[in-house]
């Protein structure tokens, strides 16, 4: 108790407002009556201790700051604290000046955190509205039959030819590879309308974007990765599509879990979603596009 007094006088000479908690279970009780911006922890408390609390705060308060204190000179220990999400170490003792530095570098954790959000929800609210086009066509035109496929995809390439001739491509090399496994119909129409239709959502996705030479940001990335999700609520309304929309939605899968939406894993991944996946890829590597 005398050491949270003590800490709460420096934060509050500092200009801050404090709160205390005892235990782990009270923070969380405290954070879900009011966010803070900044939350220090000990990893030795009664009850769960600092580790599971680091957690717990990443995954229900992720715009909050964890700055961990250790008693000990353990280095395993500063980098487990890490690795639950802190963001800053305080070894005990530790100074005054020590503790005011790492809570500047918590609160300047803070704010980029909701610059962050704020990114992401304005590119969230943006490429919704940009979708809103594809689902309004679905609900007044809906697809009854292969050719409208077609007119559908030319109708939402953008005016990239390039975009419907991939799509093209990649149905066809889908259907061979099918085929060669002995895939036969419903499965094999199946996959061939969902290689189709896999790319149908990137004109949703702003071209500074979608042509970035180098690496996407969180936001981006975050944005571009539910895509295949918003695509699927899209098609799936549409009876024609709905067992296509499936394989829609794990076209951007991974074998090794590492891709998206689900970072599915193996054969979690159905099997008409890893052909499109491989027919996708070939075609990227073998045709020159200005995206992947």
């Amino acid at each position: 108790d005398g050491i949270r007094a003590l800490m709460s006088r420096w934060l509050e000479g500092l200009g801050h407002e404090t709160r205390q908690a005892s235990s782990a279970e009270q923070a969380l009780e405290q954070l879900a009556r009011e966010e803070a911006d900044v939350a220090v922890c000990d990893i030795a408390m009664p009850g769960q201790d600092g580790l599971w609390l680091a957690s717990q705060l990443r995954a229900d308060h992720p715009q909050t700051a964890v700055i961990m204190a250790t008693g000990t000179q353990d280095v395993d220990a500063a980098l487990r604290s890490l690795q639950h999400g802190a963001v800053d170490y305080l070894v005990k003792p530790f100074t005054r000046d020590q503790f005011r530095d790492a809570l500047r570098r918590g609160i300047e954790w803070h704010r980029e955190a909701v610059r962050s959000r704020r990114r992401l929800e304005d590119l969230d609210r943006a490429f919704r509205e940009r979708l809103d086009p594809l689902e309004e066509r679905l609900r007044h035109t809906p697809v009854a039959s292969d050719a409208s496929i077609e007119e559908l995809v030319s109708a939402f390439s953008g005016g990239e030819r390039g975009r419907v001739e991939h799509s093209q491509r990649v149905a066809s090399l889908a259907m061979n590879i099918a085929l060669s496994l002995g895939i036969r119909n419903p499965e094999l129409t199946d996959i061939e309308r969902a290689a189709r239709l896999h790319d149908i959502g990137k004109f949703a996705v702003p071209k500074d974007i979608l042509c970035k030479p180098g690496t996407l940001t969180d936001e981006e990335r975050s944005i571009v990765r539910r895509l295949p999700v918003l695509v699927y609520d899209i098609l799936r309304a549409c009876p024609f599509l709905a067992a296509a929309a499936e394989l829609v939605r794990s076209a951007y899968e991974r074998f090794d879990g590492l891709g998206y939406p689900w970072a599915l894993r193996g054969e979690e991944i159905p099997l008409g979603a890893r052909i499109i996946a491989v027919a996708d890829a070939f075609d990227t590597m073998t045709h020159r596009r200005v995206h992947s």
